[in-house]
């Protein structure tokens, strides 16, 4: 598990629970989940459609994309995850997520 895991977490409980008007590269989370998760949040985003996890797990399912596992893990994280209560906190733990793409990206290359 990496170390940005709980901050990944808290991203996306932050982003289905508020509406910020925000893209997201699905690059910076390690967790395939939070990808699929973040993934499936721009998508709904681009074609305006009101979003919450109830609606991102509606889609999902309606798409055979959903499985009960996922269904644990996103209950997981909207009941057990506090969201971001301001947006600045919310934009600095996005910097956290891009600075530890960035490390990481950059270790694959070195020798």
């Amino acid at each position: 598990m990496s170390n940005t895991y709980n901050i990944e977490k808290s991203i996306i409980a932050s982003l289905l629970n508020f509406e910020y008007e925000i893209s997201i590269d699905t690059s910076l989370f390690n967790n395939l989940f939070h990808r699929k998760l973040i993934n499936g949040y721009n998508r709904l985003k681009k074609l305006g459609e009101a979003l919450d996890f109830e609606v991102l797990r509606f889609k999902f399912s309606e798409a055979n994309k959903w499985s009960f596992k996922e269904d644990e893990m996103l209950n997981d994280i909207m009941a057990n995850t506090t969201p971001f209560g301001h947006r600045s906190t919310f934009d600095n733990y996005m910097q956290i997520l891009k600075s530890a793409y960035k490390n990481s990206s950059d270790k694959r290359y070195s020798f």
